[in-house]
């Protein structure tokens, strides 16, 4: 902490707190405030304002703890195994509705003194540090927040100006996040349409997507639905040579030799060898050590029959490699290929259908 900070409770940077409000059931369809629950919060400090609840708050009640922009809502019961509870957001109404925070949240209204969003940030980074284990309560199946013993703790604050450009430059960090995180979203969407009209209409002669609308005599009614009247539907065992689903006893982990493959290692369609961490003195029974191009690889649900689809990578270096009881791989025919399998598969986005389209 500068020299130039003065360390301040946080019982003492506020004009007031107070625990929120859950009201009753409106007769009609919109009550007199919208209620924020646990569920319209993350865990970066945001709010989702278009899912708070609809209730109907006494008057008195509805001045009292009406929240205004700049207030900070604390968690104050919620958490689960491994989270605690203390998560924290900054209140910004998008609309002139009257929003109350629920009962399982304490309000935070700042002193004038401090800015709110500097000390929102101050309180984001004690939620993310192991003291905010020091503020838990576990009661009958909840885990409550110690709110005296919280608002006791002290933070450093410097001068006013500085808070400001210290919230500005956050600020920034997290929109910047914020707008790549919808750039993804998109991006996944576009690819998720293209591998479905991809891998059920497929491209013409001149390289441009079949549409059923304008050219129903370019497809045919299959199985599966209506499909190019140029393509097969085949049992997926038909583009599978063999399938090795390794069940049992994993054998004993070394610190060096070969790789061990497990549910962690695969995803986003490929074998993330960066996180490989247990490795097999030799190769495991029943599975080969020498991997092809070839070889397609899911990991194990619940249930055998039911594989996790969405992590189907393909492996093509030609490394030694083995798996434990979480992984299975599959070969496939030279002719198909292990790539076209993966995408067909991870297109369905369910468990494992009993045929695929494979090309005539």
């Amino acid at each position: 902490m500068s020299d130039s900070w003065q360390p301040v409770r946080l019982r003492d940077l506020l004009l007031t707190e107070f625990p929120g409000e859950w009201g009753m059931e409106p007769s009609g369809n919109l009550g007199n405030a919208k209620i924020l629950r646990s569920t319209n919060l993350d865990d970066e400090g945001h709010l989702d304002y278009e899912s708070g609840a609809e209730r109907l708050i006494s008057l008195p009640k509805l001045r009292a703890k009406r929240l205004r922009k700049g207030d900070i809502l604390v968690e104050g019961s919620g958490g689960g195994p491994g989270k605690p509870v203390g998560r924290v957001a900054w209140f910004d109404p998008p609309d002139d509705r009257v929003y109350l925070a629920s009962n399982f949240f304490r309000t935070l209204r700042p002193k004038n003194s401090v800015d709110s969003k500097f000390l929102l940030w101050s309180l984001l980074l004690a939620y993310y540090d192991p003291r905010i284990w020091a503020f838990q309560q576990q009661t009958t199946g909840i885990i409550n927040l110690k709110v005296s013993e919280y608002l006791e703790q002290e933070f450093g604050v410097p001068s006013l100006p500085e808070q400001r450009r210290i919230a500005e430059i956050l600020d920034a960090a997290d929109e910047a996040i914020r707008q790549t995180e919808r750039v993804t979203t998109k991006l996944k969407a576009v690819k998720a349409g293209l591998l479905h009209d991809l891998l059920t209409r497929g491209l013409d002669e001149h390289g441009r997507l079949r549409d059923p609308q304008a050219h129903p005599e370019q497809f045919k009614d299959s199985p599966l639905g209506k499909i190019p009247r140029k393509w097969g539907v085949a049992e997926l065992g038909d583009c599978i040579e063999f399938i090795t689903d390794y069940r049992g006893k994993t054998p004993p982990y070394v610190d060096k030799g070969i790789p061990a493959i497990s549910a962690e290692n695969i995803g986003d369609g490929r074998i993330k060898s960066i996180t490989f961490r247990k490795y097999f003195r030799l190769p495991v029974v029943r599975c080969r050590s020498h991997i092809g191009a070839v070889d397609t690889w899911a990991t194990q649900s619940e249930t055998e029959s039911c594989p996790y689809i969405h992590q189907i990578p393909s492996w093509s270096t030609g490394a030694k490699l083995g798996w434990n009881s979480s992984a299975i791989s599959w070969y496939c025919s030279t002719v198909r290929g292990p790539r076209p399998i993966a995408w067909l598969i991870s297109v369905t986005l369910s468990p494992l259908p009993n045929s695929t389209l494979t090309r005539s």
